[in-house]
């Protein structure tokens, strides 16, 4: 019975390295999802701070727009004035 009993313990021994393979190979893998996940973190930020920009930019046309439209209201309001002024201009 000993050559049977030796071989189980060998056979256990290949089970354990072989166990020990595959949870530094999981580990690996997990340490690369977890790089990953940062990677997609880091580009989640940057788009954030992108369309942060991107608003604020939005914000400052509408402003500029309103603006020219309100000097046109003015324009139009002080040559509707001269007109009436006699001003042939």
């Amino acid at each position: 019975m000993r050559p049977s009993s030796s071989r189980s313990i060998v056979g256990h021994g290949d089970n354990i390295k072989y166990v020990t393979q595959l949870e530094q190979k999981v580990q690996e893998q997990a340490n690369q999802i977890q790089e990953q996940a940062d990677q997609i973190q880091e580009q989640a930020n940057e788009i954030q701070e992108q369309a942060e920009g991107s608003e604020v930019a939005n914000n400052k046309i509408h402003e500029l727009v309103e603006a020219k439209e309100e000097h046109g209201r003015t324009l139009a309001s002080v040559m509707e004035y001269l007109k009436r002024q006699g001003y042939a201009g």
